[in-house]
């Protein structure tokens, strides 16, 4: 990967780490200011519900005007995002904010994401997908510990304040990187199965593509695990008398390793049947999250929480390689972008399923429940991935049988 690509990688790192300081301060400061249940779950919702509607059109676009443009958009609009964030006194104000970040990350996460598959070389998808992924679960690990430090020792609007500073960063980067002109687009070491199909995918194309579908079932179960783990398993270690910050550093164990063992992941993605590795990978997150609610012991808890961090990283970089793969026939972005609407379908489905499970059935339920969802999504995946049916699996076999396995 050249030094042009890396500088963008850590323009949108920085982004990504101010988004998860700015979302971890958001409920307490919400309350500050007088917020109700119901606005507190429309603050949070805000940024899913417009990926949801806005993710699939964003990446058709790219494919007709070019995904870096359209990356680099979003990155212009997260500095007067943050700038919203830290005038919002009022509530209406911050849901504001809360919508414009959703506009943006929309533009920018799937985009990102495209760009690493269109640079990515043939045979290297894992690889350069897991950098992406990599970047985005550390500073899912770490962005939550820096915004409580901050709180703790300025202020809750200080949060704002760092994320807005790190978006201007960003925002300088980009700007020196178009001005220098060097910023690749492309690889040339990657392929297009059809070059025409990019700009004339539609969206009732894009609903009958099998493999489409078999992803976006995969982004669904990791939104439930992502759900789990950083907004409900703070709820449930207090009953095996775990405190807050051990709970804090099982949840960093998660994300953190999850991370680190991103790239490594993806080399052994890149070797192997990457179908298989999702579906024997999928199989075991289900099966260790049933074994949460029988720990009674911090240290079994520790290495159970190792161990589906690395299983989950292989589960996510496996399909992250097949994405890029299948981009490559049904368009990048448009790909990138319906796994986007998927992955916020999701978010928005485990959200208040697991909320109303855990009113119901109590916490334990969470993990059952949580389970049995990754489960049938990894099923539903092998059923519609192995489906021949629709026409760009055909390219997309016939082109390169081999690296998509």
């Amino acid at each position: 990967m050249k030094k042009d690509n890396i500088l963008l990688l850590i323009a949108v790192f920085l982004l990504i780490f101010g988004t998860y300081i700015t979302g971890a301060i958001l409920t307490p400061y919400a309350k500050s200011l007088g917020a109700s249940g119901i606005s507190i779950g429309l603050i949070s919702a805000a940024l899913y519900i417009v990926r949801l509607f806005v993710g699939t059109p964003i990446g058709k676009l790219s494919d007709k005007k070019g995904i870096l443009s359209v990356l680099k958009y979003s990155i212009i609009m997260y500095p007067f995002t943050a700038l919203i964030y830290c005038f919002a006194v009022t509530i209406p104000v911050l849901i504001f904010a809360r919508f414009t970040h959703g506009l943006a990350s929309a533009m920018m996460l799937p985009m990102v994401m495209a760009y690493i598959g269109q640079i990515s070389p043939l045979g290297k998808e894992g690889f350069y997908m897991g950098i992406y992924n990599t970047a985005n679960l550390i500073a899912s690990g770490i962005g939550p510990q820096t915004a409580t430090i901050l709180a703790s020792a300025y202020s809750k609007k200080s949060c704002f304040v760092v994320s807005l500073a790190l978006s201007v960063i960003s925002l300088l980067i980009v700007i020196a990187l178009h001005k220098s002109k060097t910023l690749n687009s492309e690889n040339k070491n990657s392929i297009t199965i059809d070059s025409n199909s990019n700009t004339k995918i539609s969206s009732s194309k894009l609903l009958t593509n099998h493999r489409l579908l078999a992803l976006s079932s995969i982004n669904i179960a990791s939104a439930f695990i992502i759900t789990l783990i950083s907004f409900f398993f703070i709820l449930f270690t207090p009953q095996k008398s775990i405190s807050l910050v051990f709970t804090g550093f099982l949840i960093s164990i998660y994300n953190v390793v999850g991370g680190f063992a991103q790239i490594p992941m993806g080399k052994f993605s890149d070797k192997f049947n990457k179908c298989n590795l999702v579906l024997f990978s999928g199989i075991i997150v289900s099966l260790l999250l049933i074994l949460f609610p029988y720990i009674n012991n911090l240290s079994l808890m520790i290495s159970l929480m190792l161990l589906l961090a690395v299983v989950s990283a292989a589960f996510v970089s496996a399909s992250s390689a097949l994405s890029t793969i299948l981009g490559r026939t049904v368009g990048m972005g448009s790909t990138m972008g319906f796994l986007g609407t998927a992955n916020s379908v999701g978010m928005v489905l485990a959200s208040v399923f697991l909320s109303v499970a855990s009113d119901l059935f109590g916490l334990n339920s969470l993990f059952y429940l949580s389970s049995a969802v990754i489960l049938i999504c990894t099923l539903l995946f092998a059923f519609f991935w192995k489906n021949k049916k629709d026409e760009a699996t055909s390219k997309l076999k016939n082109a390169s049988t081999k690296i998509i396995q």
